[in-house]
């Protein structure tokens, strides 16, 4: 069976996966003006291959089939990278490029955005609505605020926090990420905002099919593909994307 009409997104092919054998795309891809990134939206869906410290990582993890890539200037992270080293990653592969920081000026994040051309930044610490809105003031246009939100109780809605996108990670005490924590992903089931948030923490070759199931916009993976923080293993890269391709099985539903 050969599924050939309307599938453009990830999701879709997840749901046909259980009843086709084969899918035929054309005009959902080549609508996109990156045909390179439309492809891999629908192969593996939208994937942030996150602390990012060195340019053979940055490569490895586009050739596996990374759609998304984080450079962390947050102070007290072990993957924290200067200036000119971000540059030196980011130019290392055709990533949309992501600047993580942490209760961080206003300007300075907006200096950063300018110069790294990023597609977002996004806001990890404690950042009032208030403070989202002054960064998104300072941001070159085309440039997004994302705001991570340690999962504890309540799941947060976007309009709360003023961001364009939220961010849900696992929570560990005096960590702000990168810690392979999870939290309870079926809270997700019956959220409004469940195919626009992007779903980080703990993520592994695992579980990633099963977190890819709930079709969140897109996945956030670090510790889960390092040789140690900061320092990303290519093969485990490998076997990550391979697993975040994978189809469900036939018989086996959400």
């Amino acid at each position: 069976v050969v599924a050939e009409s309307g599938i453009a997104y990830r999701g879709g092919v997840e749901s046909l996966g259980q009843h086709a054998d084969a899918f035929l795309v054309g005009s959902a891809v080549m609508r996109d003006a990156d045909l390179d990134r439309a492809v891999r939206h629908l192969v593996y869906g939208r994937t942030k291959v996150c602390g990012l410290t060195r340019p053979e990582d940055a490569r490895a993890a586009y050739a596996s089939g990374a759609t998304h890539g984080g450079l962390l200037f947050a102070k007290d992270s072990p993957r924290l990278v200067m200036p000119e080293q971000a540059y030196a990653v980011r130019s290392a592969a055709p990533l949309a490029w992501v600047g993580v920081f942490a209760d961080q000026p206003a300007k300075e994040i907006a200096e950063l955005a300018k110069a790294l051309e990023l597609q977002a930044v996004q806001l990890h610490g404690s950042e009032s609505r208030e403070e989202v809105e002054r960064v998104r003031a300072l941001l070159p246009s085309g440039c997004e605020v994302w705001k991570a939100v340690r999962v504890r109780g309540k799941l947060p809605l976007r309009e709360e926090t003023g961001a364009d996108r939220l961010l849900l990670d696992g929570w560990s005490a005096g960590r702000l990420g990168g810690a392979g924590v999870s939290f309870d992903w079926s809270r997700l089931l019956h959220h409004a905002e469940r195919r626009e948030v992007i779903v980080a923490g703990g993520l592994t070759p695992d579980n990633v099919p099963r977190a890819a199931a709930l079709e969140p916009w897109a996945l956030d993976v670090s510790s889960g593909v390092e040789a140690t923080p900061g320092r990303k293993d290519a093969e485990r890269l490998r076997t990550f994307f391979a697993a975040r391709r994978r189809l469900p099985e036939r018989g086996v539903h959400r």
